[in-house]
C-alpha cells in the first residue's frame, strides 16, 4: 500500500515536539483552467486551504469565471496572489527567468505593476500582496521592485540563490516540488517518498508544498492524499494558508548583508 510508504514520515512528525504548518502553493494560474478547476474541486472537498499563483497576462474571461466561483463560495479556501508578469524567460544564457540578472530595475518593476493591475482589474480584492517568482528565480531588483510596489511577501522555493536582504518583505517558502527532478528525470517510487520525507525533518515551523495542476495526474493526486492524510494523523500538524504561515515569529528572512 502506498499509505505504507510514509511510515517514515510519521516517526518524524511523532518525534516533533513543537506545531508544523502545511500550506500548499500551486503555481501557473491562468494555464490549463479545466485542471486547476479540478483542483480547486478537490482541495475545497478536502476543506484546505490553496494559495495558487496567478500568471498576470494568461488570465481570460474563462480563467477569471472559474476562479471567481471558487473565491466566491461561503468559506472559500481559495487564495491568490501574482506569478510574474508573462511567465516568459528572458535570459539569453544560463537558467529560465523571467525577473533575472539581464533586466533593470525599471524593466522589473514595470512588468510586476502591469500585472498587478491586470490582476486588481479583473479580480479585485482577492489578491494578497504575495509574488512569486516564475521558476522560483529572481535578484535584488526584483525585491526593490516589489517594495515600490506594495508587495509584503515572497515566496521561492529552499535552496533558492540567496538574496543581499527581502526586508521589509517576509519570505515564506515552499520545501516540497511535486514535480522534483534530479538529471533531468521526474523522482517517482521510493525515491520520491524518500524526497518528501526528508523535507519534513526540519525544524522550522510552517513546510510548504509546492504544486502545479497542469501536472496532477491521477496517480500524483492518489499519492497527494495519502500524504494529507499521513499529516493529518499527526497531532503536531496544522494546516492554513502561505500568509499564515508567514507570521512574523516564523519568518525565513534571508540575512541583510552590507
Amino acid at each position: 500500500k502506498t499509505f505504507s510508504m510514509f511510515e517514515e514520515l510519521n516517526n518524524i512528525l511523532t518525534s516533533r515536539n513543537r506545531n508544523l504548518q502545511i500550506f500548499f502553493r500551486n503555481d501557473d494560474g491562468g494555464w490549463a483552467d479545466k485542471e486547476l478547476d479540478q483542483l480547486c474541486e478537490w482541495f475545497t472537498k478536502q476543506n484546505l486551504t490553496l494559495d495558487i499563483a496567478c500568471i498576470p497576462t494568461a488570465l481570460d474571461s474563462d480563467s477569471v469565471a472559474m476562479l471567481t466561483h471558487w473565491l466566491d463560495l461561503p468559506d472559500s479556501i481559495i487564495r491568490l496572489h501574482q506569478h510574474g508578469y508573462s511567465h516568459q524567460n528572458h535570459q539569453t544564457e544560463g537558467r529560465a527567468c523571467e525577473f533575472g540578472d539581464q533586466r533593470t530595475f525599471e524593466q522589473q518593476r514595470m512588468d510586476i505593476k502591469k500585472g498587478k493591475q491586470l490582476l486588481s482589474d479583473v479580480l479585485g480584492e482577492n489578491m494578497e500582496p504575495v509574488f512569486t517568482p516564475p521558476w522560483n528565480r529572481c535578484t535584488d531588483a526584483t525585491i526593490k521592485a516589489l517594495q515600490a510596489e506594495g508587495f509584503q511577501y515572497l515566496s521561492r522555493i529552499t535552496g533558492s540563490t540567496e538574496l543581499k536582504t527581502v526586508r521589509p518583505l517576509t519570505t515564506q517558502n515552499v520545501a516540497i516540488d511535486w514535480l522534483k527532478k534530479k538529471n533531468g528525470a521526474r523522482l517517482e517510487g521510493k525515491q520520491f517518498i524518500e524526497y518528501i520525507t526528508r523535507q519534513f525533518d526540519t525544524k522550522d515551523r510552517a513546510l510548504g508544498v509546492m504544486l502545479h495542476h497542469e501536472h496532477m495526474g491521477s496517480a500524483e493526486m492518489r499519492l497527494l492524499h495519502e500524504l494529507i492524510e499521513t499529516l493529518r494523523d499527526s497531532p503536531n500538524v496544522s494546516f492554513g494558508s502561505l500568509v499564515e504561515a508567514a507570521t512574523p515569529e516564523g519568518r525565513d528572512e534571508v540575512c541583510l548583508k552590507d
